[in-house]
């Protein structure tokens, strides 16, 4: 075969391998008739399945993976919408977002944005009716999930930096920010209770670090005038940056209690080894 043949083939069996399925029938099925053609002709037959049932296979390997991986990703979410809806999304992320990357432990990194945005609701089957509020709850869950995702993969940093000798400390990698309008962290440590379904879910506007130390993952309620201070100091790369900042991002009354417990939080943010 050249190598002009070869490419093509290549490129002909990919396109087959990614066909999408279709939901409308109530079952993920392939949709053979969006085959290439000429790549029916290519694939030779067996003894116990033709060119097409062949193809199938494949086709149903690729994206069964696929499945699997956001599935077992992001646990909350195929618990609240359920995997049948799930594997839809995938389909419809995947699409918009084809992988770049060998690695396909990062396949949802930009899953969050894109349920926010809300075009993979058009074709779900059945139809569901997800409103501004239940996309930024969604939303909520994958970039929670995300977090835990990248912790898993981060190296724990235990030595002293120059930032904390000189008196500027910066706070760990390994410490991550999340901000929930619902009970979401509550739900993923408890995901064997959690049913399917958002819409029960009552509101609760809360701010937590999660961070990872010695391979363990860890939760601490931060209150919302500590967590922008410590968002500051993330953004701006340093304790002294992030405090001269914080004024544009703090009320009055929050300025007050920065000033009364900022003392307070930096022994306790040092002392849980969050600073290097």
């Amino acid at each position: 075969m050249s190598q002009e043949k070869l490419h093509r083939f290549q490129n002909m069996f990919g396109n087959t391998l990614s066909t999408p399925f279709s939901f409308l029938t109530g079952e993920a099925t392939c949709q053979t008739e969006l085959y290439d053609e000429d790549i029916k002709t290519e694939v030779q037959m067996t003894p116990f399945k033709n060119a097409v049932q062949s193809l199938t296979v494949y086709n149903q390997q690729y994206w069964y993976r696929l499945f699997k991986i956001v599935q077992d990703s992001f646990p909350l979410l195929n618990k609240l919408i359920g995997p049948w809806q799930l594997n839809q999304l995938t389909t419809s992320y995947v699409k918009a977002h084809p992988s770049s990357s060998p690695v396909l432990d990062t396949l949802g990194a930009e899953l969050p944005e894109y349920i926010q945005m809300g075009s993979w609701t058009e074709g779900l089957y059945p139809d569901a009716a997800y409103t501004k509020r239940d996309l930024k709850l969604l939303y909520q869950a994958a970039e929670l999930e995300n977090i835990y995702n990248e912790l898993l993969y981060l190296a724990n940093v235990n030595e002293m930096s120059d930032s904390v000798v000189s008196g500027n400390p910066r706070i760990k990698p390994q410490v991550k920010l999340y901000a929930e309008n619902w009970p979401l962290l509550s739900l993923r440590n408890e995901l064997d209770q959690v049913k399917e379904g958002i819409k029960d879910i009552e509101y609760k506007q809360s701010h937590w670090a999660i961070c990872k130390q010695n391979n363990n993952i860890g939760f601490y309620h931060l209150a919302t005038t500590a967590y922008k201070l410590m968002k500051e100091i993330i953004r701006f790369g340093g304790l002294n940056e992030g405090i001269e900042h914080i004024e544009s991002v703090l009320s009055v009354s929050e300025l007050k209690e920065a000033e009364v417990h900022l003392e307070q939080w930096c022994y306790q943010w040092g002392k849980r080894g969050w600073f290097y």
